[in-house]
């Protein structure tokens, strides 16, 4: 039943013409070559139908073997990802065993958690004087917070150490004498 391309006619291989079906052709050009006697008989022209799609597939899969990839020479994939799993499976069946004892016994499980987060210093240039100065009259600003008409009733009675804004010296010296005077 397998017919090889090569044995058939060239014009046969490529044809649009498909005549499978039993319906009556639409247009004339179309009823014209429904009309001429077909060369092959319906099964042969099934099988070079399969075969132009054999071909096709077996051309595809040549061409993506002869790519070359990125993960070519290079070492296995997916290391880190076993060794992870590897420790972790054997983890999580060690807890399995821990929980069913613990249920046994009528333990209740207690989690207890204690991290530790620390954030090391980034090393920035000192501002100029431009910044500095514009990050003091922010700090000013923000000190009288927002400005309501005065016919509203809802601007607080201003005092003069409410605007208060201490420089960073300061500030600095504050905190040290809180902290060294509760510890």
């Amino acid at each position: 039943n397998n017919i090889t391309t090569a044995a058939l006619a060239p014009s046969l291989l490529f044809s649009t013409t498909r005549t499978f079906s039993a319906a009556k052709p639409k247009t004339a050009k179309k009823a014209a070559a429904a009309d001429t006697p077909p060369t092959l008989s319906y099964q042969a022209r099934k099988d070079l139908a399969k075969q132009k799609r054999r071909d096709a597939y077996a051309r595809k899969q040549a061409r993506l073997d002869s790519l070359k990839t990125r993960r070519d020479d290079k070492t296995d994939r997916g290391i880190l990802k076993r060794t992870f799993m590897e420790w972790y499976s054997k983890e999580i069946e060690y807890h399995a065993i821990l929980e069913r004892k613990a249920r046994q016994e009528g333990k209740p499980w207690k989690i207890r958690v204690a991290a530790l987060v620390e954030r090391l210093p980034v090393v920035t240039p000192d501002m100029e004087e431009w910044e500095r100065e514009f990050v003091d009259l922010q700090e000013y600003l923000m000190t009288f917070g927002k400005v309501y008409p005065p016919e509203t009733g809802l601007m607080p009675e201003e005092k003069e150490e409410d605007h208060v804004v201490m420089s960073d010296e300061e500030m600095l010296g504050e905190f040290v004498c809180l902290f060294v005077c509760l510890f």
